[in-house]
C-alpha cells in the first residue's frame, strides 16, 4: 500500500509527501487526493542536502500556517500594528475586486452599460445630478444595479431583482425594487429614480441647506454653534447631504447646548423622517419644528 507521493519541484528537485501530510482529513489512498502530473501547493518541511531532495506537506493547516510554526520568529521590534493595517488594506482591496465581478448582459437601453460599480462612478463624475447608469449586478444574472448621482462624489446603488427571464443574459419580464414591480427600465427611471433625484434637488435648494463635506457632524456643529452665538434665542438647524449614507441627508440642530443629528431619506414618494413620509420639504420641516422635542 502506498505510504505517500513522490513530487518534483519547479526547479527539478524531487521530494516526498507522506500520506499523513497530504491532507488535514484522513487519507487511506493517496490517489483519492492527487493524480500523476497534477500540480499541487505544498510547504517544504525538511531539506536533505546529501540526497538533494525534500520532504513536504500539502495540509491546508500547514499551508496557511496560522500558528506560525513554519515561519522564522519575528524580530522583537517587529511592527505588528503596521502588519495588521497592511492586511486590512489587502482585505478591503479583495472585497472591492469581488464587488467588481459581474456577468455581462445583452440589454439594449441607452442607460445600460456592461461596467463595474467603480467604472460607473468614474463615468458619472461628469454627469449631472440625478442622472443614472444601469449595470450588471455582482449578485448574479437575475439582478441589475441602478446607480444614480445624488451629488458630486455621492452615488446610490439600487438593487433590481429580475423575474420571468427567457435566459441568463436577457432582461427579466418583470423588475422589482423591494416589493414594488416595474414593467421595464424606463419605468424604473421615470417612477423611481427621477422622483428621488427631484426630491434631493429640493433639499439642495432649501434655504437651510449647508455643505458639510459629505455630512460631517463636526462641520455641522461648528456652523450651528457660530449661529447660536449670533442669535442665542433661536433653535438653529441645517440640512446637508450624507456621503456615508447615499440617498440620505443629515439634519443637524441645536436645541440647547448639545447638537443633535438625524437622517432624512429621499424616496420616490417624498421625504422619510422618523418613520413618516412627507410630500414636500416644507411639510417635512413644519412637522420637525412642531415635534423635534418628541422622544425619538
Amino acid at each position: 500500500q502506498a505510504t505517500g507521493v513522490r513530487i518534483r519541484l519547479d526547479n527539478g528537485i524531487t521530494g516526498y509527501i507522506h500520506i499523513k501530510n497530504l491532507s488535514d482529513k484522513h487519507v487511506t489512498d493517496p490517489e483519492e487526493r492527487v493524480s500523476r502530473g497534477q500540480m499541487i501547493h505544498c510547504r517544504i518541511t525538511k531539506i536533505d542536502v546529501e540526497r538533494f531532495s525534500i520532504d513536504a506537506t500539502s495540509k491546508s493547516s500547514d499551508l496557511l500556517d496560522k500558528n506560525h510554526e513554519w515561519r522564522p520568529p519575528k524580530d522583537p521590534f517587529y511592527d505588528h500594528e503596521a502588519e495588521a493595517k497592511d492586511i486590512k488594506v489587502e482585505e478591503d482591496a479583495k472585497k472591492i475586486k469581488q464587488r467588481q465581478t459581474y456577468i455581462k448582459r445583452v440589454i439594449v437601453h441607452p442607460a445600460f452599460h456592461n461596467i463595474s460599480f467603480v467604472e460607473a462612478e468614474k463615468i458619472m463624475a461628469n454627469m449631472e445630478q440625478g442622472e443614472c447608469i444601469i449595470r450588471p449586478s455582482s449578485k448574479g444574472a437575475d439582478h441589475l444595479t441602478v446607480t444614480w448621482k445624488v451629488a458630486d462624489g455621492i452615488y446610490q446603488h439600487i438593487d433590481v431583482r429580475e423575474e420571468n427571464k427567457e435566459n441568463a443574459f436577457s432582461l427579466g419580464q418583470s423588475l422589482w425594487i423591494g416589493n414594488e414591480e416595474f414593467e421595464d427600465l424606463d419605468e424604473i427611471i421615470a417612477r423611481h429614480v427621477n422622483p428621488m433625484a427631484a426630491h434631493a434637488r429640493d433639499l439642495f435648494s432649501f434655504r437651510y441647506y449647508k455643505d458639510t463635506e459629505g455630512g460631517l457632524k463636526d462641520k455641522a456643529e461648528e456652523f450651528l454653534k457660530e449661529e447660536k452665538k449670533k442669535n442665542p434665542q433661536k433653535i438653529h438647524y441645517i440640512i446637508s447631504v450624507s456621503k456615508n449614507y447615499p440617498g440620505k441627508f443629515l439634519l443637524s440642530y441645536l436645541p440647547r447646548n448639545r447638537c443633535k443629528h438625524e437622517l432624512i431619506t429621499v424616496t420616490p414618494e417624498g421625504f422619510r423622517f422618523r418613520g413618516q413620509t412627507f410630500d414636500t420639504v416644507g411639510m417635512c420641516f413644519k412637522w420637525f419644528k412642531e415635534h423635534f422635542r418628541d422622544p425619538i
